[in-house]
């Protein structure tokens, strides 16, 4: 149902389900008309291909049923943003790089976590980015008290990246699980960091 939002919740717990294949237009649309604490699902499935970067809301619950596999440049899908915490939001995340980066960019990031606080974050997937999961805190703002439940980070040179722009803080984020790997062939002559 290309270009169609389910008004009705399909999934238990969620606001509204995106069914759409539009490169992400409606993904995002959706996203920027979300009311405060309202939660956004993709269903199960095959997922959706995306050359345009996503960004969620700081106010707007975000849960993956199916993967984001994106074919674009930059970070492929951000939460939150510069100046505004993300506070107490709960976020199921998962995506794919199209075709696997070379590492020569650090801008190719799988998923940004901005500014997130007291969240609970399920990372399900991020495979084929130099960055697999960058945690920022930035803008005088703090990533910190965080529930991160690792799933796969796979074919990425740094899988998970705390880091802070311009005053930021990290303090007490939790971090349960996660595989860190890397195919045979990928990029095997370059150093890779798990944390």
């Amino acid at each position: 149902n290309v270009g169609a939002v389910d008004g009705v919740a399909a999934i238990s717990g969620c606001t509204s389900t995106v069914t759409a294949d539009d490169n992400g237009v409606t993904l995002q649309a959706v996203l920027n008309a979300a009311a405060a604490d309202t939660t956004i699902c993709t269903p199960s499935g095959a997922g959706v291909t995306i050359s345009t970067n996503i960004t969620v809301p700081a106010t707007v619950n975000f849960l993956q049923y199916s993967p984001i596999t994106f074919s674009g440049t930059g970070i492929a899908l951000r939460i939150g943003s510069t100046g505004v915490n993300a506070y107490l939001q709960h976020y199921r995340l998962w995506v794919k790089r199209a075709v696997q980066s070379d590492w020569s960019s650090e801008a190719q990031i799988g998923i940004q976590l901005l500014n997130v606080n007291s969240a609970e974050v399920e990372i399900v997937e991020s495979n084929g980015f130099t960055i697999g999961v960058q945690i920022l805190a930035d803008g005088g703002k703090c990533a910190c008290l965080q529930k991160v439940y690792v799933g796969n980070i796979t074919n990425n040179k740094v899988g998970i990246d705390l880091t802070q722009q311009t005053a930021g803080a990290h303090n007490e984020n939790i971090f349960y699980g996660g595989n860190f790997a890397n195919d045979t062939g990928v990029n095997t002559t370059l150093q890779r960091i798990g944390v």
